[in-house]
């Protein structure tokens, strides 16, 4: 526990934090195969998913087959947080 919060300097969450990290190794998901991949709600999912996005680390835009569904992918902003 304490090496993981030298890790994250910013006021993000763990949640958050390993968001970034599955979205930054697959590139782009559905927030239902995010949530499937983390083994999380996806109310959760959404919480977390909506703070990351205020924040500037992920954007979201309907998928060009199903405008219902957002493809959820980080910034470059979040990968900056990452390194």
């Amino acid at each position: 526990v304490a090496e993981r919060s030298l890790v994250n300097p910013l006021d993000i969450s763990w949640l958050q934090y390993d968001v970034l990290l599955q979205l930054d190794r697959e590139h782009e998901m559905l927030p239902s195969e995010l949530s499937l991949v983390m083994g999380i709600s996806r109310t959760k999912l959404s919480k977390a998913l909506k703070s990351l996005k205020v924040m500037g680390y992920v954007r979201q835009t309907p998928s060009k087959s199903d405008g219902r569904e957002l493809r959820t992918s980080i910034t470059e902003s979040g990968r900056r947080l990452l390194e």
